[in-house]
């Protein structure tokens, strides 16, 4: 089975991913009726936010890479992805953030550095490769060359304080 085969089989079951994505920001929001800012903070409530924010936000980033991926690699017209299995996830997952940072801030939640750093390493190195892929070798030729090495050492930190936070060392 291959990826293609996996959004088809996706795309092919819509009502399945309805109701996941529109649930997780729909339980956040409930089960944040429930609670004030103070408990919410507080275990178990924690653990609660944090398992919804981990259930949307890994298929968020898987989507957001694959969306990008297919926008900037393969060329593909957006107007010809399917709706539900590369925005929905993007969506719900900017929702059920939005709920839940509503109710308590989000770095008190266990974890949240870690997802955090996740999301900026994927986006340096997404940035990274599309960077290496679009300007090829003709740009030491004719772009600066201070310029290419100032942004290469400024990706190369981003990246080193990424990982720090991903493996929960601090640099």
């Amino acid at each position: 089975m291959t990826i293609s085969d996996v959004i088809t089989l996706l795309g092919n079951n819509p009502l399945i991913l309805i109701a996941i994505f529109i649930g997780l920001p729909l339980a956040a929001w409930l089960y944040g009726l429930s609670l004030s800012s103070f408990k919410a903070a507080r275990p178990p409530h924690c653990h609660v936010y944090a398992t919804l924010i981990y259930l949307t936000a890994i298929p968020g980033i898987l989507a957001l890479v694959l969306t990008g991926y297919s926008l900037f690699f393969l060329r593909v017209n957006l107007m010809n992805l399917n709706l539900l299995v590369f925005f929905l996830p993007i969506v719900s997952m900017i929702g059920t953030l939005t709920v839940i940072k509503a109710k308590v801030d989000l770095d008190r939640l266990p974890g949240f550095g870690r997802i955090s750093a996740l999301f900026v390493l994927l986006a340096t190195t997404f940035i990274l490769a599309l960077l290496i892929q679009k300007t090829r070798i003709w740009v030491l030729f004719h772009g600066s060359l201070t310029a290419l090495v100032i942004f290469i050492v400024v990706l190369f930190l981003i990246l080193q304080w990424a990982m720090g936070r991903v493996t929960g060392r601090k640099r």
